[in-house]
């Protein structure tokens, strides 16, 4: 799963007051990467206004229930992550 946090304070425009020059990313780049990474899902969310945090749990479950099928071949040195 890749997920972004903290998305209030993308719409308020917070972030960049204190982070000049940065720019986010779109959420057709998140999908890209989501693509490119072979992640599940991709989902933006925010605890603070609660906005996607039910899909996030979601989202989880569903993938642990029914996780994705594998590609059977490994390429050599490719590496996974897991953070819980």
């Amino acid at each position: 799963m890749l997920l972004v946090f903290q998305l209030f304070l993308l719409e308020q425009n917070l972030f960049f007051l204190d982070h000049p020059g940065a720019a986010p990313i779109t959420t057709v780049q998140g999908e890209e990467l989501r693509k490119l990474i072979g992640a599940p899902v991709y989902i933006e969310c925010s605890s603070k206004t609660q906005q996607n945090v039910k899909a996030v749990f979601d989202a989880a479950i569903k993938v642990v229930l029914q996780p994705p099928k594998q590609n059977k071949k490994k390429r050599k040195g490719q590496k996974t992550c897991s953070i819980l």
